[in-house]
């Protein structure tokens, strides 16, 4: 998992910002962009969509900014 500080980079990115490049702890990378508030990351690779509903959601599922 990454480190507390980079949750915590990510958490505070989003109370500002609505889209932001991604990197999961798992190798993947994507796009996330807040709409109807929904997080949706697209995986840069393979094109494949995930949904969140809060940015913690994310955070536990390994996704953190970029």
């Amino acid at each position: 998992m990454y480190s507390e500080e980079l949750q915590e980079q990510t958490r505070d990115f989003f109370k500002e910002m609505p889209m932001a490049l991604m990197k999961n702890f798992d190798g993947k990378f994507g796009v996330c962009i807040l709409k109807d508030k929904k997080y949706i990351i697209t995986d840069r690779d393979t094109k494949n969509i995930y949904k969140y509903l809060s940015v913690e959601e994310f955070i536990q599922d390994k996704w953190v900014i970029d």
